[in-house]
């Protein structure tokens, strides 16, 4: 069968060349079909992440105040100590966010590498056979991220990257859900616009929906084998 026709992958219903290669032109076997819709809608998801991560980053980076420089000494000499209290709890916060940014930064980039990793091994023939050698690496059991869970997709080549790549989508999308500023422990929630929080929640879910895609998919190549040898 031809994969030319794919739900979305809990995003903003677009259909554009980031999943085009795999929509179009290649064959898949019955056996494969299911793993490779269930991979490019997890593919789909990973795009609306990476956007979500864009645009929490932009939020954070708006509430950064203007802070005296470094090159101007913040004392209480000028007679104004509270002021001078201010500024540095200003400058302070404002470092704790652009480390947010980063962090979240890092967390969007193995994403994105992540695509790259199970992407290649989307090109039919799908190899779904069960191995310890190759590939991603293991995700020995089933992942919880405060309430969203991953399971556990086995350990041929395709499960074990779908699986890694899942729990990269649950680390991304947890750390704007429930993320804190180290010095202060406020919630980075403060920071965020409605649109954003609304994402964070819809991504959630669509991460747990992709989850158990992908596991029912891989499940049913398990069957297929097992009544194809009969």
């Amino acid at each position: 069968p031809k994969l030319d026709s794919v739900s979305e992958g809990g995003g903003d219903g677009s259909n554009d060349r980031f999943v085009h290669e795999f929509q179009v032109d290649e064959q898949y076997s019955e056996r494969e079909i299911g793993v490779a819709k269930a991979a490019v809608n997890v593919m789909k998801c990973s795009k609306n992440v990476l956007g979500l991560a864009l645009k929490a980053c932009e939020c954070v980076g708006e509430k950064i105040s203007e802070v005296p420089s470094t090159e101007k000494k913040i004392t209480a000499s000028d007679g104004n100590e509270h002021s001078a209290q201010n500024e540095v709890e200003k400058k302070e916060q404002n470092e704790d966010m652009l480390q947010w940014i980063s962090n979240l930064h890092e967390l969007a980039r193995e994403v994105g590498e992540g695509v790259t990793d199970f992407g290649i091994l989307l090109y039919p023939p799908i190899d779904l056979t069960e191995s310890n050698e190759g590939g991603c690496l293991k995700e020995d059991a089933t992942s919880r991220h405060n309430g969203l869970v991953i399971p556990n997709l086995g350990t041929s080549k395709v499960g074990r990257c779908l699986q890694h790549q899942l729990n990269r989508l649950a680390d991304c999308v947890m750390y704007i859900y429930d993320g804190t500023l180290s010095g202060s422990r406020e919630s980075i929630q403060s920071c965020m616009s409605g649109e954003v929080t609304e994402l964070t929640v819809k991504m959630t879910k669509a991460i747990q929906v992709r989850g158990t895609e992908v596991e029912q998919s891989i499940m049913s190549t398990a069957s297929f084998r097992k009544y194809s040898t009969i």
